[in-house]
Parts: structure tokens; C-alpha cells; sequence
């Protein structure tokens, strides 16, 4: 009985460090995005309307390949309990879940930094407002990891119902 819950509690934290790997991820596309749009001279009113509809596209990708895993476990009738986690996805994870995201924000203010030091670009960086796109930034991608996250509840709620009947 110990070793049921054990397993169970050691699932549910491999399936937190999944989906804070997965955000990291999605987030760190999310900057590159930021830079492609500073490198290509995005106005404001670009970087308003581009960085929510790049940010909602890649979290609606990903919430469509989560629901079909989620689908295929479901479906399938091994028990997860049972089964032990491979430690080297585990460390895996592990790693991207904690280590992405502060090397995701110190390239990003490195690759600013150097786009500073070139002359050519000081008179576009000097208009460009980067409080208002750091505000757009983080908007976006709360608000799509708020709709990520309420999608894939009730898609599993939804599959726990009908696997109930």
C-alpha cells in the first residue's frame, strides 16, 4: 500500500516537472520571437498584436498534442501506479523545468545588451517602448496558460466521465 502511494506521488511531481518543462519551453519561443521582432524593427502596434497571437498559436499546439497523449493513456489499461518512472526523463525534465527559464532571461537581456552596442540600432531601440512589450509578453502568456490549463482540465474531466459510463 506504501509503494502505491509513493508511486502515485512521485507520478503526479514527474507530471508537474512535465508541464514546467513544457511552459519553459513555450516561453523561451516566446522570447526568441521577441528578438525575431527587434531584429526585423517590429513597431509597438506589431509587437501588441503578433506576441499574443504567436504566444495563444504555440500554447493551442501544445494543448493539442497534451489531449492527444491524454487521450492515448486513457485509452490504453495500464495503470500508471504500477509502473515505475525512468529516472533519466525524469532528470531530464528536471533540468529543463528548472534551468530554461533563468538561461532563457539571461540570453535574452545578453542578445539586448549586444543590440544596444551596435550604433546602427540605437535610434529604433531608443523608440521602442519595452515596458509596454514586457507588459504584452507576460499578459500573453499567463492568459494562454490560464486557457491551456483550463482546457486540459476539463478535456480530462471529460474523458474521466466517459470512461466512467
Amino acid at each position: 500500500m506504501k509503494q502505491t502511494v509513493f508511486s502515485k506521488v512521485i507520478w503526479m511531481v514527474y507530471g508537474f516537472l512535465i508541464l514546467s518543462a513544457i511552459i519553459a519551453i513555450l516561453n523561451a519561443l516566446v522570447e526568441i520571437y521577441f528578438h525575431y521582432g527587434l531584429a526585423h524593427d517590429f513597431l509597438l502596434f506589431h509587437f501588441k498584436y503578433y506576441i499574443p497571437t504567436f504566444t495563444m498559436a504555440i500554447y493551442a499546439i501544445a494543448v493539442i498534442i497534451g489531449m492527444f497523449f491524454i487521450s492515448r493513456h486513457f485509452q490504453s489499461e495500464e495503470k500508471f501506479a504500477h509502473k515505475e518512472v525512468r529516472i533519466v526523463p525524469f532528470v531530464v525534465v528536471l533540468i529543463l523545468a528548472f534551468i530554461l527559464g533563468p538561461l532563457t532571461r539571461y540570453f535574452s537581456f545578453r542578445k539586448l545588451d549586444q543590440s544596444y552596442a551596435d550604433l546602427s540600432r540605437t535610434d529604433y531601440l531608443s523608440s521602442v517602448d519595452f515596458a509596454m512589450i514586457d507588459q504584452i509578453i507576460e499578459q500573453s502568456i499567463l492568459l494562454a496558460g490560464i486557457m491551456s490549463i483550463s482546457a486540459l482540465a476539463l478535456f480530462c474531466l471529460w474523458n474521466l466521465r466517459k470512461s466512467s459510463r
